[in-house]
């Protein structure tokens, strides 16, 4: 008879833990609906800001939650409701990336993509629903793996972020363009209007390639006093580029060593640096020195969101672009397509109707005062006819592209074309009584700067930018500089043949010359011009100077010549002497 020891405790093997919270509470609804929002930030980080999160992560952990809710209602059970809410959660945030993914396959259709998930998510839920199984033993590893998603996504997120106060590159410092202390003794400084219509393109090739007459409009400019510089182009063919060269007066000397082609990280910086350049860049950096209020207006587009205004006018309860970004990701980028009254096309338009309608406010804030004024038009998407009237894309998802997809080379788009001209034209109308509401405010006359960043691209092709520079760099550029003597006769001649002075616009001007030439004639400062060079930043053939390029193919356009690609030409030039910086 064998004889059994008596048992004094428990086998290890039967011991059970109390379970800790991670593995008691089924957290993973809310864990895993955030995911998303927050790995599109840190894709996204050198474009967005942290005030662009909260409506968006309260938005989706209310949802999740509410999903949660209803299964517990239906299913009685927590661990298989949150299994389903995990479900529901992870097929509403794929439907987007999904679409997208297939598109190229043609089979990115909503009544395709639509159907599909919705008969997964109905089987998903049958079987939750006839399982025994209460899946208590799922909860554990999906809240693991939502925690772990997020704090990669996070971590991500806040190692590229720029944590530092805007304006903390040392812009003087690194600027060829040293920030000149400002005349304490000056009356009187002008107030200071900077109107950026973005993609706004310059007449002649607008009239060749657009078929769109914008003569009235410069006459009308002419008569109230500007100066039209008839072959103005820009000095890079990207929004952020373009804007940031103008706001530091200066051309991006190290941009080849900062933007490496095939590294993202190097890209993120880039971009970080150059909005903070526009955020507080030599411009900006000066005029507050000077007593200025910065007045900004709420654009939509990060790059000038991101100055730190005194005064800020923008639409109430707008949908920003990262807010946007989260909605294309789900199924309401087509629910809202069919709701005219909450389409972002339709948010759009009335953010663009509220800045053109408000500038007024700006005209009575008390000088001196420098307005900064980001429009999104003419640029895509086509939302106004030449009248205003609504032409807004139907059933279409939002995107500031028309028509998205490469073009064969020299191939233009005729539907762009059409739309453009439509676009160019209404705004055309309203730039004219923006100017005319300033003028009639203003107690005396501003100093108005009407400049496009860089202009439109009937061609999509990959490169096309770099290989038909003719149509992108042209840019409608137009200036009101008052308490000069010669003014009136000054503005009726846009044909200078010259730079007779730093003190005055010339035909061939371009941005980064621009604040130099206003510095000069109301600050009593003394920049040198910077030579006039259009420079390609393309991540596919490096950064090039295309300076003669422009010129050939904007004279091969106006003479209604056919597109021809052009070969690569070459590194930009480097200036970094004072004779350089002096040449004509």
């Amino acid at each position: 008879m064998s004889h059994t020891e008596p048992t004094t405790g428990t086998s290890p093997s039967a011991i059970r833990h109390p379970p800790s919270a991670i593995g008691r509470l089924p957290l993973h609804p809310v864990l895993l609906a955030l995911f998303p929002v927050a790995y599109l930030f840190s894709i996204n980080v050198n474009y967005s800001n942290l005030w662009e999160l909260p409506r968006a992560v309260i938005a989706t952990a209310l949802l999740a939650m509410l999903a949660w809710g209803a299964a517990a209602l239906l299913l009685r059970n927590r661990h298989k409701s949150a299994l389903f809410a995990t479900l529901l959660m992870v097929t509403f945030f794929t439907y987007g990336p999904l679409l997208d993914a297939l598109r190229p396959l043609h089979l990115g259709r909503h009544v395709l993509i639509a159907p599909l998930e919705l008969i997964a998510l109905s089987i998903l839920l049958v079987l939750v629903l006839r399982s025994k199984r209460d899946f208590d033993k799922v909860t554990y590893p999906l809240n693991v793996l939502g925690l772990c998603l997020l704090v990669v996504s996070l971590s991500s997120a806040a190692i590229h972020y720029d944590w530092t106060a805007p304006g903390s590159e040392n812009f003087a410092a690194n600027s060829q363009s040293k920030i000149q202390n400002p005349q304490s003794k000056i009356q009187n400084l002008p107030n200071i209007y900077y109107i950026i219509p973005d993609a706004f393109g310059r007449s002649d090739i607008l009239q060749h390639r657009y078929q769109c007459d914008i003569t009235a409009f410069l006459d009308a400019l002419r008569q109230r006093g500007f100066y039209v510089a008839e072959q103005a182009t820009s000095n890079y063919w990207m929004t952020l580029f373009s804007m940031s060269s103008s706001m530091t007066m200066d051309y991006h000397h190290d941009l080849a060593q900062r933007w490496k082609p095939d590294d993202p990280v190097s890209q993120i910086a880039t971009k970080r640096y150059l909005r903070a350049a526009v955020a507080d860049g030599p411009v900006i950096r000066k005029l507050r020195e000077a007593g200025y209020t910065i007045v900004s207006f709420s654009s939509g587009y990060s790059v000038s969101e991101t100055v730190d205004a005194d005064v800020y006018i923008g639409p109430p309860a707008q949908i920003n672009e990262f807010e946007q970004g989260v909605i294309d990701m789900t199924p309401l980028r087509w629910i809202l397509l069919r709701f005219q009254g909450f389409s972002p096309y339709r948010l759009h338009r009335d953010r663009i109707e509220y800045l053109l309608d408000h500038i007024d406010e700006a005209a009575r804030i008390p000088g001196p005062k420098f307005v900064l004024f980001h429009l999104a038009i003419p640029h895509p998407p086509f939302i106004f006819g030449p009248d205003g009237e609504d032409v807004s894309p139907r059933g279409k998802p939002f995107s500031h592209r028309h028509n998205a997809g490469p073009l064969p080379y020299g191939e233009v788009n005729q539907d762009f074309i059409n739309k453009y001209r439509d676009q160019v034209t209404y705004t055309c109308k309203r730039l004219l009584q923006a100017v005319d509401s300033i003028l009639e405010i203003e107690p005396h006359m501003p100093v108005i700067l009407l400049q496009g960043d860089h202009g439109p691209m009937a061609n999509r092709g990959k490169y096309a930018e770099t290989y038909f520079p003719g149509e992108r760099f042209p840019i409608l550029s137009a200036y009101l500089l008052p308490d000069v003597d010669n003014d009136s006769a000054f503005a009726q001649n846009s044909k200078l043949e010259t730079r007779n002075s730093k003190l005055s616009p010339y035909p061939s001007i371009t941005p980064a010359n621009s604040f130099r030439l206003i510095f000069n004639r109301y600050f009593g400062d003394d920049y040198p011009l910077l030579p006039d060079h259009n420079i390609a930043n393309t991540s596919g053939l490096g950064i090039m100077d295309v300076t003669q390029q422009v010129q050939e193919e904007a004279a091969e356009i106006v003479a209604d010549l056919p597109m021809t690609p052009l070969e690569n030409p070459g590194p930009p030039p480097e200036y970094h002497d004072e004779e350089d910086l002096n040449v004509k």
